[in-house]
Protein backbone atom coordinates (compact mmCIF):
# COMPACT_ATOMS: atom_id res chain seq x y z
CA UNK A 1 0.00 0.00 0.00
CA UNK A 2 1.21 3.84 -0.70
CA UNK A 3 0.75 6.06 1.33
CA UNK A 4 1.25 9.77 1.87
CA UNK A 5 2.46 12.40 4.00
CA UNK A 6 3.53 15.57 3.99
CA UNK A 7 7.08 16.17 3.62
CA UNK A 8 9.37 17.30 6.23
CA UNK A 9 13.47 18.69 6.27
CA UNK A 10 14.19 15.02 6.97
CA UNK A 11 12.73 13.75 4.03
CA UNK A 12 14.86 16.51 1.73
CA UNK A 13 17.55 13.92 0.42
CA UNK A 14 14.69 11.85 -0.58
CA UNK A 15 13.00 14.10 -3.07
CA UNK A 16 15.80 15.15 -4.29
CA UNK A 17 17.44 11.45 -5.06
CA UNK A 18 13.87 11.21 -6.97
CA UNK A 19 14.49 14.26 -8.68
CA UNK A 20 18.10 13.24 -9.57
CA UNK A 21 16.79 9.91 -11.21
CA UNK A 22 13.68 11.51 -12.76
CA UNK A 23 15.04 13.83 -14.55
CA UNK A 24 18.29 11.50 -15.78
CA UNK A 25 15.74 9.35 -17.01
CA UNK A 26 14.42 12.26 -19.18
CA UNK A 27 17.76 13.46 -20.31
CA UNK A 28 18.36 9.84 -21.44
CA UNK A 29 15.10 10.38 -23.88
CA UNK A 30 15.93 13.52 -25.32
CA UNK A 31 19.21 14.01 -27.18
CA UNK A 32 18.50 17.82 -27.46
CA UNK A 33 18.37 18.26 -23.83
CA UNK A 34 21.45 18.37 -21.70
CA UNK A 35 20.54 18.47 -17.70
CA UNK A 36 23.03 19.38 -15.53
CA UNK A 37 22.61 16.11 -13.17
CA UNK A 38 25.04 17.53 -10.81
CA UNK A 39 22.56 20.19 -9.68
CA UNK A 40 20.11 17.62 -8.73
CA UNK A 41 22.19 16.59 -5.79
CA UNK A 42 23.56 19.98 -5.03
CA UNK A 43 23.78 21.89 -1.71
CA UNK A 44 22.36 24.99 -3.73
CA UNK A 45 19.10 22.91 -4.67
CA UNK A 46 18.77 21.32 -1.22
CA UNK A 47 18.55 25.44 -0.40
CA UNK A 48 16.13 25.54 -3.38
CA UNK A 49 14.22 22.76 -1.93
CA UNK A 50 14.65 24.16 1.64
CA UNK A 51 12.60 27.28 0.73
CA UNK A 52 9.97 25.46 -0.88
CA UNK A 53 9.78 23.26 1.92
CA UNK A 54 9.82 26.35 4.55
CA UNK A 55 7.07 28.37 2.25
CA UNK A 56 3.42 29.09 2.89
CA UNK A 57 2.66 28.92 -0.52
CA UNK A 58 3.81 25.28 -1.54
CA UNK A 59 3.40 22.33 -0.05
CA UNK A 60 5.32 18.61 -0.74
CA UNK A 61 4.09 15.39 -0.04
CA UNK A 62 5.90 12.00 0.13
CA UNK A 63 4.73 8.95 -1.29
CA UNK A 64 5.95 5.61 0.94
CA UNK A 65 5.66 2.00 0.14
CA UNK A 66 5.91 1.06 3.71
CA UNK A 67 9.13 2.78 4.56
CA UNK A 68 10.43 3.33 1.40
CA UNK A 69 9.81 6.92 -0.27
CA UNK A 70 8.89 6.16 -3.82
CA UNK A 71 7.59 9.51 -5.23
CA UNK A 72 6.67 12.88 -4.45
CA UNK A 73 4.76 15.80 -4.84
CA UNK A 74 4.69 19.74 -5.13
CA UNK A 75 1.61 21.56 -4.86
CA UNK A 76 1.71 25.32 -5.17
CA UNK A 77 -1.17 27.23 -3.76
CA UNK A 78 -3.02 30.44 -4.45
CA UNK A 79 -5.55 32.12 -3.06
CA UNK A 80 -7.61 35.07 -4.66
CA UNK A 81 -10.20 37.11 -2.67
CA UNK A 82 -13.09 34.82 -3.37
CA UNK A 83 -11.02 31.08 -3.49
CA UNK A 84 -8.35 29.04 -3.01
CA UNK A 85 -7.01 26.61 -5.59
CA UNK A 86 -3.93 24.10 -5.83
CA UNK A 87 -2.13 23.38 -8.90
CA UNK A 88 0.26 20.18 -8.60
CA UNK A 89 2.97 18.53 -10.22
CA UNK A 90 2.90 14.85 -10.10
CA UNK A 91 6.08 13.24 -10.14
CA UNK A 92 6.86 9.50 -9.43
CA UNK A 93 9.91 7.65 -9.52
Amino acid sequence: MIISKQAKLKDLGYIMQMQFELFQKCDSMDELDNIDNDWFLSKAHGERLSKLLASKRFRFYIALAGDKPVGYILCQITQTCHSTSTTDSRLWS
